[in-house]
């Protein structure tokens, strides 16, 4: 049984999603939808945490040992984000987990107040079979979208860097609007796909894509990345935001894709010009 979950883990790090054959192995293992939402959820938070906890530097407590038992080091890591599985979800396959019903996630999201529209949606129709966990992710999530300190261009910018470079087709069309409402042109989103030197960013702009890039091909922000975001934010709840906002929606990615959650009805694919990512 530890086979099949230790490849999801595996695809995961290397490919960004869990394939079907073996997300469906896993769901035989684990039992349901649900104990399958939270193992992509698991995978996901403590890649998380890895990622914040190089990037930050955050040392060993006193008195414990590394890399016990024998404290053979790990190679260096070398990880891959799209593993030519680019745009799986929603667009040429069935999802791999079920979806509740709209009336059902609206009926569930309502108990955890989230709204009508909102519980309707397919990623929330994924996660609202398993309600604590919903709650859960959905307060980081709103934490991050709505109340957070790191400007809504720059949290933006990241998030849709993140979609492109892992093959989020869900998470790009989701983030299209938001894009739009703060000011984000077409000429942004296109540019958000390319070479950050061909890129007309901000400062701030170009230092947290740089962020965005080093934790999706590392695991983690490398120092001249980081020393760009400390030049470019003036606070440290910024910077901790911005690893936070890197890694969260990386998160959310490798749900979507390895769920096979689907597009919404009038959703436009790789908007604004319908070009896939390589992968």
């Amino acid at each position: 049984p530890e086979r099949a979950v230790l490849a999801a883990v595996d695809e995961t790090l290397d490919t960004g999603a869990v394939s079907p054959g073996t997300m469906a192995e896993c769901l035989d293992l684990l039992g349901g939808p649900a104990q399958g939402i939270e193992f992509l959820a698991a995978i996901g938070n403590w890649r998380m945490f890895s990622q914040l906890l190089r990037t930050l530097r955050i040392p060993l407590e006193e008195g414990v040992a590394p890399w016990p038992p024998d404290g053979a080091m790990p190679p260096e890591p070398v990880i891959g984000v799209s593993g030519g599985m680019a745009g799986r979800e929603g667009v040429d396959g069935a999802p791999v987990l079920p979806l509740l019903p709209p009336d059902e996630s609206a009926r569930r999201g309502k108990e955890l107040g989230l709204d009508d529209g909102q519980a309707r949606r397919a990623p929330y129709r994924l996660l609202l079979q398993h309600p604590p966990l919903a709650r859960a992710l959905n307060g980081l999530l709103s934490r991050l979208l709505y109340n957070g300190v790191l400007d809504a261009r720059v949290r933006e910018l990241v998030i849709m860097r993140t979609a492109w470079r892992t093959g989020s087709a869900v998470e790009w069309a989701r983030h299209v609007p938001f894009c739009r409402r703060i000011g984000i042109s077409d000429a942004d989103l296109l540019a958000v796909r390319g070479p950050l030197e061909d890129a007309d960013f901000s400062a701030a702009g170009r230092a947290a894509l740089m962020a965005t890039d080093d934790t999706l091909e590392t695991g983690a922000v490398g120092d001249g990345a980081w020393a760009a975001c400390e030049a470019a934010f003036g606070t440290l709840p910024e910077l901790l935001e911005l690893v936070a906002a890197i890694s969260h929606w990386r998160m959310y990615s490798q749900i979507l894709r390895s769920s096979g959650a689907p597009h919404e009805e009038g959703d436009t694919v790789w908007a604004p010009d319908g070009r896939f990512p390589a992968g």
